[in-house]
């Protein structure tokens, strides 16, 4: 409500913009925005010159996130850099994903240690999107164990719970068994639901 019932709603939210106070709040927060970004890209340059190196030439280890291009050279250096940790939280998020490719199975090992030696949350949440990301079969069983061992406060095993459900009955059983979870259990059940709706409905002919 305004006190000028004659003002109109666009009048309203223009004048709304312009107020002093938003005005300084918005300001600072595009400052602290560039701030940041020109910190990370600045913790970045010894990754993006390894790149280089390599014939990769990025401003920003997130290219590699958001292109559709497969980058195997890159992957020795990302999984490198992982492990030496000590980036700020969202270049570290974004070495991880960097990761999640299919061929990054190869490292799985490592991933995995990564993942559990994670003192970031970006950190941790690159590891597991990288392992959701090229999880096979035969590595089911890692998912569930470190979906197991998750703190009271963890939610990046939410990446792991789509790849466990493939993991046969066992799979399937262990999401089910997070349906009551506090973190985990909206994810859980969907998936449980969609799993036994699809066994109770017969395929389409």
């Amino acid at each position: 409500m305004t006190n000028n019932s004659e003002e109109s709603t666009q009048e309203f939210l223009e004048r709304l913009e312009a107020d002093p106070v938003r005005v300084a709040a918005r300001a600072e927060f595009e400052r602290a925005a560039q701030t940041r970004v020109a910190a990370e890209r600045a913790a970045s340059s010894s990754i993006l010159k390894d790149l280089a190196d390599v014939g990769l030439h990025l401003s920003s280890i997130w290219e590699l996130v958001n292109t559709s291009e497969p980058y195997p050279e890159a992957l020795p250096i990302l999984m490198a850099h992982l492990e030496q940790g000590g980036y700020p939280s969202r270049v570290m998020e974004g070495i991880g994903r960097a990761l999640a490719v299919k061929p990054a199975v190869k490292y799985w090992d490592r991933l995995v240690a990564s993942y559990r030696n994670a003192t970031d949350e970006g950190a941790r949440e690159g590891a597991a999107v990288a392992l959701a990301a090229c999880v096979t079969k035969q590595h089911i069983g890692d998912l569930i164990a470190l979906t197991r061992e998750r703190g009271e406060f963890d939610e990046d095993p939410i990446y792991f719970l789509k790849r466990i459900m493939l993991g046969g009955d066992e799979g399937r059983d262990f999401v089910a068994s997070l349906v009551d979870d506090r973190r985990l259990g909206k994810e859980a059940t969907a998936l449980t639901k969609r799993a036994r709706k699809g066994v109770e409905e017969p395929p389409r002919t």
